[in-house]
């Protein structure tokens, strides 16, 4: 029986992926020569119809990835440390393409982060990311997105990507982290007499 229901603030990072304009066209072009069919889910929860590396997503062989992933791991480590955290690890890490009528079902994500890089992004025509609040799921919002931003959040807040209603196509990378290794805590007094690590 639930004795008591604590709220907490729910952090999200919302930031400018500064190399977008030197990688944008070459990444879409890495997406286009990959000739894998559309990705197709259809149950309850979710009716997806999009392009996707999902699959090989723990392969960090992939062309794309070996090529841009340097970038992304800086950009990543500056996201952990405004968080309080001195590392990462990536844990999986994917591309997604919504053309007409692409959509993403509501979804959490496994680890303790993950994130979506706008790749290619009409602010007037695709969708944006649509968050349910951990405190009221029947309330949900969104963020004012533009192409190349990037956005880091807790993994169990529940998100979607609505249908795309526009022959503009959307292009995302999406990821999975695990934060390590939290900057500072051997100077807060509540961890001064053991730390344990688990």
């Amino acid at each position: 029986m639930l004795k008591q229901k604590i709220e907490i603030p729910s952090i999200i990072l919302h930031t400018k992926f500064l190399p977008h304009e030197l990688i944008k066209n070459d990444l879409l072009q890495m997406f286009e020569e990959d000739v894998r069919k559309k990705y197709v889910v259809k149950n309850k929860s979710s009716s997806d119809n999009i392009k996707t590396d999902w699959p090989d997503s723990a392969n960090m062989n992939r062309a794309w990835i070996k090529k841009y992933l340097p970038k992304l791991q800086k950009h990543f480590k500056d996201c952990a440390n405004e968080l309080g955290f001195e590392d990462f690890i990536i844990m999986n890490m994917w591309y997604q393409q919504y053309q007409l009528t692409g959509t993403h079902g509501w979804h959490v994500h496994f680890h303790n982060y993950t994130g979506v890089y706008y790749v290619e992004f009409d602010q007037e025509e695709n969708p944006k990311t649509e968050f349910l609040y951990p405190q009221n799921q029947n309330k949900s919002f969104t963020i004012d997105i533009k192409e190349g931003d990037l956005v880091v959040f807790p993994s169990t807040i529940i998100h979607r990507s609505g249908i795309n209603l526009s022959n503009k196509r959307k292009s995302i990378i999406s990821f999975n982290l695990n934060f390590t290794k939290q900057l500072n805590v051997f100077n807060n007094k509540f961890f001064s007499d053991i730390v344990k690590v688990y």
